[in-house]
């Protein structure tokens, strides 16, 4: 199972970085387009892995696409971030780099607040079982695709080292 969905982890962090450097038009075309082929995938490793009962998955889907839209939203703020990243790489000032940071670490926190909001009321419709089964398969996802994204992007003063060499 975690094969499978590395792979496809794989293959979401490269259709994100295609929507890189595109106008702003492209760029936002772009991530919807990879939210949705994602959400669609995704969706389908939830159900294989969560194996719900029919009872729980009445209960469950309205909630998960509940916050499959709240969290898209975020979703799309981190990759502009990201976008924001590899556009000011190249001349990364302090001011920008803290800029990007702060954007990060608040995305981080609303998401972070998007996931308990979301494990209460599947905790409550479900069980606290169940709901902290489907935050252990979100936290694992969710943690392989920043891991997939951060090991194609360069650290902040790592192209100019290999440079200098």
């Amino acid at each position: 199972m975690r094969n499978r969905i590395t792979r496809k982890l794989a293959l979401v962090a490269l259709m994100i970085f295609g929507c890189f450097n595109l106008n702003a038009q492209q760029s936002k075309d772009e991530v919807q387009l990879v939210q949705s082929i994602w959400g669609m995938q995704k969706r389908d490793i939830v159900n294989k892995y969560m194996q719900f009962t029919d009872s729980e998955s009445a209960k469950f889907t309205p909630i998960y696409d509940a916050y499959s839209n709240e969290y898209r939203n975020l979703g799309a703020e981190r990759i502009q971030i990201l976008n924001d990243y590899a556009n000011s790489y190249n001349a990364m000032t302090d001011q920008k780099a803290d800029e990007l940071i702060q954007k990060l670490l608040k995305n981080n926190a609303a998401i972070d607040k998007l996931q308990l909001k979301y494990y209460n009321r599947i905790k409550k419709e479900i069980s606290a079982t169940r709901a902290a089964q489907f935050m252990q398969l979100e936290l694992y996802i969710q943690t392989m695709v920043r891991a997939e994204i951060q090991s194609n992007i360069p650290m902040i003063g790592e192209l100019e080292k290999s440079e200098n060499q």
